[in-house]
């Protein structure tokens, strides 16, 4: 492919990039040119094997080892590292070698060469290979370009001053500078960039041991002795992982499956938004970025001509790290798949010697949106060369974007809107977005009369997004089902364009959504028979609030889950939690239930069924019919999930040898062995006063890991043989043939239920000597006593220097709740209020110290 420009390397590997700039200073020669030239005839469609090996590049000080050793844990892939590489071609560390070559260069560089074609070539899949300085030379870079045709090649960015700390650089010293200097030479052999945000904790000290248990090539077992450290960063980084391997991701899947519906299903809309954020309020100081999590489906990155106006996009610009800063933030903090925009109608607005390269500018503009791996990007469709990003998008969806701010008479009636569309829908963008400035309340009637003409089009229809912008639009954006844009209290009375503050806040969207009739007001409870004391209303009542649904949750306790009978003919009632007792028992009673609820045998969530509405309305603004039965549903091991993975250090990352044990037999342990058969974990132990229930749990659990493995995988999960064992005693040493568990999971209730004593349980010394501590989890839910005698055995390990996490019940349900909402409710729940407000209502001990993150 012949190159547009010859000033500058390209950063994505398509097309090189021009200086908006229009300074000539720093342009290479003519031979420098024609070698940019060649080498810019790289071509990557960003779609990968899907054991496509990983690569990571990087100055020293970034980590890409640490974030290497993560995606190879996580994958189950081998770890290989270049300075292992080289010290085992040539025998000698790269110091030594310097060292006996008498620091002779070329020596040097052609050691360094042989390297980088070794790992390179005999590491096409299965590996994430961790470059050293061999990324950076000419020949290096060459082999990079050449391999990011059929894989990822990752560059790791890193804040200087964190660099700086961590390789104890003096302040007064530029070497920071000038490795940065050098590390813009990996944009231009990489096809992906990852901001690599501080964690809060320190980095692994990677220890070489005597034997490889986990098949990290190198010379010996890697295995950091740490924990609690980079649990953030772990999780950041998975994500980024999934999205440009097209592994499956929780947020994207429950997204895509929420807009295919709205689009397919004008009966029953479901509503999602998108929060807009502009490019210059991300780095803002009078915004808390923690505080836009408001329950969105999807946070909208806007970049307009002025973010970027006199600044640089070449491989040198630091306005590209800025760039990938902030999309590491949002990643982050806001907790949603990310829109990229890139405004084209700002950029037709830029000065008349800027207009030649404005195309060109735009297009680059977009190709950095999928390298930072946005989960969708925006295309302008009247620019005529945009259709290429659709051959390079990988797993990025685009949206083909057109946005008319001076309609003409006819408007959404005009012809052309409809053509548009087909044109869209021949090129196969993902999505479709259309919209206008609205000029009377006629525009939004129009709207209605265009969505009738394209449900009589034939063929494949994306799913479309269309309202009218402006005050005057805003009850066409109220009636918009999918990814309506929408603004958030914080961010209005900032300066931003013009059309931001004419955007309702979330708040306000869903609430005029109601206010037309739209949908109707739901109630919801949680059922069981000791929940005088739950905290499930609090939590969810603030999330409705927070999200404007006119929604109610209540507490119906009651000694027999018969009580359903009572609310057959309730229209209003939109589902409930189940809790103790009655999570076993409320099988009976239903008419179906999930694929999770089955394999586990316990539900706590159950959903009315209303005819037409299939096994289970998914959206319980449906009030038109009688209640015919029950659907049932468990988020439970939903929540323990998420607080292993987020609690479980990279240290511990689970690998063939994990072992975790589970205490107690009801319908809690059930959804923790299902949470960890789900993870992947190979060796779960339980322990029960009761060693029959024990068994028969063990028997149940050992068919459903069974079925689980001879079903359709996802291709990145590995071959796990599970093995569910019991443990008869305590008294019994733990088994020697087997790791020390590093995951323990208690479903005790430390207080009384329904009659039942409360078990002040706590393990034995013997079984709590993982090197590297692990995580504990009180996942009964109960908070009063909220500080067990198992929280207080994990304190005192901590204390004595034993790295073990303990998460306690104010931790799990919330985010067990969160799932919950969200199959309650069909909107993303806003979670960092529903945590928040768990905090603020908990009424415990009060001479008791609570401690709980708000994780986002």
């Amino acid at each position: 492919m012949e190159t547009r420009n010859p000033y500058s390397s390209p950063i994505s590997g398509i097309i090189p990039i021009k200086p908006l700039s229009s300074s000539k200073a720093g342009r290479p020669s003519s031979s420098e040119s024609d070698r940019t030239r060649k080498e810019s005839s790289v071509r990557t469609s960003r779609a990968f094997a899907p054991n496509a090996s990983i690569v990571l590049v990087g100055i020293r000080g970034c980590g890409k080892t640490s974030l290497g050793y993560i995606a190879a844990r996580v994958l189950g892939w081998r770890l290989v590292e270049a300075d292992d590489e080289f010290e085992t071609m040539a025998g000698l560390s790269r110091a030594q070698f310097l060292k006996n070559t008498g620091h002779n260069a070329e020596e040097y560089r052609k050691q360094e060469r042989q390297v980088m074609e070794s790992i390179l070539s005999k590491n096409e899949k299965d590996a994430v290979i961790v470059c050293g300085i061999g990324s950076i030379e000419s020949h290096g870079q060459m082999l990079l370009r050449k391999y990011a045709i059929s894989h990822p090649v990752i560059h790791i960015v890193r804040e200087t001053e964190r660099v700086r700390e961590w390789l104890r650089i003096p302040k007064e010293d530029n070497l920071v500078q000038r490795l940065e200097q050098s590390d813009r030479k990996n944009r231009i052999c990489s096809n992906f960039e990852f901001y690599n945000l501080f964690d809060g904790g320190s980095e692994p000290n990677i220890r070489h041991g005597s034997d490889s248990r986990d098949g990290v090539s190198g010379p010996g077992r890697r295995s950091p002795p740490y924990a609690g450290t980079l649990q953030r960063t772990q999780q950041d980084f998975i994500r980024f992982i999934n999205l440009i391997m097209g592994f499956q991701d929780l947020s994207r899947r429950v997204l895509d499956s929420k807009i295919s519906a709205a689009a397919a299903s004008p009966v029953e809309p479901i509503y999602t938004y998108a929060l807009s954020v502009e490019f210059s309020q991300v780095g803002c100081a009078d915004i808390d970025i923690t505080e836009l999590e408001c329950g969105a489906d999807a946070v909208e990155l806007e970049i307009c001509a002025s973010d970027v106006l006199g600044q640089s996009v070449t491989a040198e610009s630091t306005w590209i790290t800025q760039l990938s800063k902030q999309f590491a933030i949002l990643r982050r903090e806001v907790a949603a798949p990310i829109i990229y925009h890139v405004n084209m109608n700002s950029f037709r607005q830029m000065p008349d010697e800027s207009r030649p390269l404005r195309d060109e500018i735009y297009l680059e503009l977009l190709h950095l949106g999928l390298r930072m791996g946005a989960e969708f990007v925006t295309v302008d469709m009247n620019v005529k060369s945009a259709g290429e990003i659709l051959g390079v998008k990988g797993s990025t969806k685009v949206i083909g974007d057109y946005l008319e701010i001076n309609p003409n008479k006819q408007g959404w009636d005009d012809p052309g809107r409809l053509e548009m569309y087909r044109r869209a829908a021949q090129l196969q963008f993902d999505l479709v977005r259309m919209s206008q400035f609205a000029g009377s309340e006629e525009d939004n009637v129009a709207i209605r009369r265009f969505r009738q003409k394209l449900a009589l089009l034939q063929g494949v229809r994306p799913p479309l997004i269309a309202y009218n912008l402006g005050r005057l639009g805003r009850a066409s954006m109220c009636c918009n089902t999918i990814l309506t844009a929408v603004t958030h209290p914080s961010l209005r009375g900032l300066h931003g364009r013009k059309h931001h503050h004419a955007l309702l806040t979330m708040q306000e969207a869903s609430k005029m959504t109601y206010d037309l009739g739209l949908l109707d007001p739901m109630h919801f409870y949680i059922f069981g028979a000791s929940i005088q004391y739950s905290l499930s209303p609090a939590m969810h009542n603030a999330g409705y609030q927070v999200s404007g649904l006119p929604y109610q949750y209540q507490i119906y306790q009651s000694s027999s889950i018969r009580v359903l009978d009572t609310l057959l003919n309730d229209p209003s009632f939109g589902g409930g939690a189940v809790s103790l007792p009655f999570k076993i028992e409320v099988l009976k009673q239903l008419a179906s239930m999930s694929a999770e609820a089955k394999a586990i045998g316990a539900v706590n969530t159950i959903l009315p069924i209303r005819p037409g509405t299939g096994d289970a309305t998914r959206n319980p603004d449906s009030q038109t019919n009688r209640i015919t039965g029950w659907y049932g549903d468990n988020t439970d091991w939903i929540g323990i999930t998420t607080c292993v993975r987020r609690h479980l250090s990279p240290a511990n990352i689970i690998r063939p040898w994990t072992s975790c044990l589970v205490l107690g037999a009801g319908g809690m342990a059930r959804a923790a062995i299902y949470a960890l058969i789900r993870l992947d974990v190979p060796n779960i132990f339980i322990w029960n006063r009761t060693v029959s229930k024990a068994e028969q749990l063990a028997a149940h659990f050992n068919e459903v890991a069974t079925n689980f493995r001879t079903a359709a995988r996802l291709t990145s999960a590995r071959n796990v043989r599970h093995r569910i064992m019991v443990i008869k005693t305590m008294s019994d040493p733990w088994p020697v043939e087997y790791e020390q568990p590093t995951i323990i999971i208690s479903c005790i209730p430390a207080h009384s239920i329904d009659g039942s004593p409360a078990a002040n349980i706590t393990l034995p010394t013997a079984w709590l000597q993982s090197f590297n501590g692990g995580v504990i989890v009180e996942a009964s839910l109960a908070y009063k006593p909220l500080i067990t005698p198992l929280i207080v055995q994990v304190e005192e390990l901590r204390e004595a220097g034993r790295p073990w996490v303990a998460v306690n019940g104010l931790e799990v349900l919330p985010e067990q709740g969160i799932a919950q909402f969200q199959l309650l409710t069909n909107r993303t729940a806003p979670r960092q209020c529903m945590r928040a407000e768990v905090l603020r209502n908990y009424r415990g001990e009060k001479d008791q110290h609570i401690k709980m993150s708000i994780y986002r």
